[in-house]
């Protein structure tokens, strides 16, 4: 007898232990990203980054010596992805930045004689710019692995830059004055680039961009005293931004 209960304790276990074990949960790995790829639609986005630039002017036979602005830049973007099923992303995105990009250079000489009587003259010029803000409507193409996701982009550039100049003069008498003044040059020109994003939510995700911006903001063409002369104003820049990419609900 007592083998008898033994043996049908043994079976009674065995048949119970399935049923046993399916009603024990085993813990789920935390998903450690986000599969983007399906995820499409508008957004919103805000930055900031640095910009270093150079302006040239050229007057025909003569060109100032090119400077170099440089500052912050902080702004603000709306766009639309279109991502596809397998992972390719077709996108439009327009931005505007304000900026604390500037710099300035000096030029000084002077001149006298003691023909009558000696005298000697020094002049100070100093010429600045600030781009005072820069905006862009651009494409994108890029692809997207998991959380990750890489582009390319390029379009429209357009922005405002401030001129200003500023000449004094001392002379050896004691007549000393000074000049200044300022003007705003807005211009086109074309950007192109690269970025990369990392979705921390399905709708929030980081993004760090790199853009090259070349405006034309000034070429004119005149004819004089039987000559043809050309002025032109250019400014290049390089840009490194980060920011923040909010994106509502998926439209596609």
């Amino acid at each position: 007898m007592r083998r008898l209960a033994i043996i049908s304790a043994l079976l009674t276990s065995f048949i119970a232990a399935p049923a046993i074990a399916a009603d024990v949960r085993v813990p789920q790995q935390p998903i450690s990203h986000y599969d983007v790829r399906s995820v499409g639609g508008f957004y919103i986005t805000g930055f900031g980054g640095y910009s270093r630039g150079q302006l040239e002017e050229d007057y025909g036979d003569y060109s100032y010596t090119p400077f170099k602005p440089k500052g912050w830049v902080a702004g603000a973007g709306l766009g639309y992805d279109h991502r596809f099923s397998n992972g390719v992303i077709l996108g439009l995105v327009s931005d505007f930045a304000l900026t604390g990009q500037k710099g300035s250079k000096t030029n000084s000489y002077s001149f006298g004689d003691c023909w009558w009587d000696c005298y000697s003259v020094n002049v100070t010029e100093t010429y600045g710019a600030q781009l005072e803000w820069l905006g862009t409507t651009r494409g994108k193409l890029g692809y997207a692995l998991g959380s990750l996701t890489v582009y390319g982009t390029g379009g429209v550039a357009y922005g405002k830059v401030r001129h200003s100049f500023t000449s004094t003069t001392t002379t050896s008498w004691d007549d000393n004055w000074s000049f200044r003044s300022k003007r705003d040059q807005f211009g086109v020109g074309w950007t192109v680039g690269v970025g990369a994003e990392w979705a921390m939510m399905q709708n929030l995700a980081v993004f760090a961009e790199y853009l090259h911006v070349d405006l034309n903001l000034a070429h004119l063409s005149e004819s004089w005293n039987g000559g043809t002369y050309t002025t032109s104003t250019r400014m290049t820049d390089d840009i490194v931004k980060a920011g923040v990419k909010w994106t509502f609900l998926s439209t596609n």
